[in-house]
């Protein structure tokens, strides 16, 4: 029973919100929370947690449900996120980057694309990476140099990413580069997987706080296929 002054966290959200969100807070508190502080200690990434998420179906939450995802809403989306970083910030950012991937191969990508990697990402199995930023190019993204030339077969990129979260352990990058002029419109994306020859990592960065959050630098030539 909520006491005169409190707020309903789940005012506004419908029964099937309500049930999903409620689920998911219970979790957090029983799994995530206890885990969290040792984790962040030790800076180990938490694999086992992130593929509990799939399995609860929260890695395809607003995503059609043909390619693996729940069919539901951005809101519900929204708020089972809230609850993840209640109990980890880390693990919130987890997720969320995680969507920046999934999100932009689901509202942009080929069907290809689609059927390749939606299904492993949406279900927790493929972790994702969203690498944009670079040493000379975090704000004023538009300004990036990576760059992608066409070649026979597919592209080739070349070029350096900073700062990019789960770099080395995500399986799928969403790779921003440039294929034409300058500023925003010259820049294309493309789907890099981990293992593929002259994808490279750096050494894990050090910070202040997230410390199960890793973060690399992606370098050095890789080839991507045309799809």
């Amino acid at each position: 029973m909520l006491r005169s002054g409190d707020v309903d966290p789940d005012f506004g959200l419908t029964d099937e919100q309500r049930e999903v969100v409620g689920a998911v807070r219970d979790f957090a508190q029983e799994r995530i929370a206890p885990a969290a502080p040792a984790l962040d200690e030790s800076g180990a990434f938490p694999a086992d947690l992130f593929a509990e998420l799939g399995k609860m179906g929260l890695c395809g939450i607003p995503y059609q449900e043909r390619y693996g995802g729940a069919g539901l809403d951005w809101l519900t989306y929204l708020a089972v996120l809230e609850e993840i970083a209640k109990a980890s910030l880390p693990l919130a950012v987890t997720v969320s980057v995680h969507h920046l991937a999934a999100f932009g191969i689901h509202e942009f990508g080929s069907d290809d694309l689609k059927e390749r990697y939606l299904p492993n990402m949406l279900s927790g199995e493929w972790l994702g990476a969203y690498a944009l930023s670079e040493a000379s190019s975090g704000s004023d993204a538009a300004s990036l140099r990576a760059r992608a030339e066409a070649v026979d077969g597919g592209w080739r990129l070349s070029g350096t990413k900073r700062f990019i979260t789960h770099g080395g352990d995500a399986q799928a990058y969403l790779v921003m580069a440039r294929t034409g002029d300058e500023g925003p419109r010259g820049i294309s994306a493309f789907v890099v997987e981990k293992g593929w020859a002259g994808f490279d990592f750096g050494k894990l960065e050090r910070k202040m706080g997230w410390g199960s959050s890793p973060m690399r630098e992606l370098a050095n030539s890789w080839s991507v296929r045309r799809r």
